[in-house]
């Protein structure tokens, strides 16, 4: 049985293959929503078509709509979405709340994020908004990949987030 990550990037890599572009995004932090799942993904292509799934569906307008520059464009860029009381308990929500999601342009991520997702290794992505096509992929017990723009800053960031994967965040 694939997981819903498997899914996801298979889906993303058939679209990249057929020239669609995509956003891939990510929740980089949940205020609310009681039992949220937590490191869910959803990706959106040019054709309105969509991969894995963020707090039951709640969002996805508004990605949808946030994504639409990065889908021929490049970069990330993170936004603040809000989910009405009423909104989360029609998608099956406990309660409403407010998520910080990050997008990128899924040409901007580092390939080596499909196979980790496919075999479910525990990872973290940096993006910096403002350098497009500049994304670091720090998988546990692997080297890390790329860079988040900034060769001084990059050990930083790849420190903090080995830290986070050993504490199984």
């Amino acid at each position: 049985m694939t997981s819903a990550f498997e899914r996801l990037a298979d889906q993303v890599e058939e679209w990249r293959r057929q020239g669609v572009g995509a956003v891939l995004a990510r929740v980089a932090e949940y205020r609310g929503f009681g039992g949220a799942r937590r490191g869910e993904l959803l990706a959106i292509n040019a054709r309105g078509q969509q991969a894995g799934d963020m707090l039951r569906g709640a969002v996805g307008q508004a990605i949808r709509e946030a994504a639409e520059p990065l889908i021929t464009g490049s970069g990330a860029t993170i936004i603040d979405v809000p989910v009405r009381w009423e909104d989360a308990v029609a998608a099956g929500l406990s309660c409403g709340g407010r998520a910080s999601v990050i997008l990128a342009n899924v040409d901007d991520v580092p390939d080596p994020l499909w196979s980790a997702l496919r075999t479910r290794t525990p990872l973290a992505l940096a993006v910096h908004s403002n350098r497009p096509r500049a994304a670091l992929l720090i998988a546990r017990g692997h080297a890390s990949v790329g860079s988040h723009g900034d060769d001084k800053t990059d050990p930083r960031v790849e420190e903090h987030a080995r830290e986070l994967l050993e504490g199984g965040v």
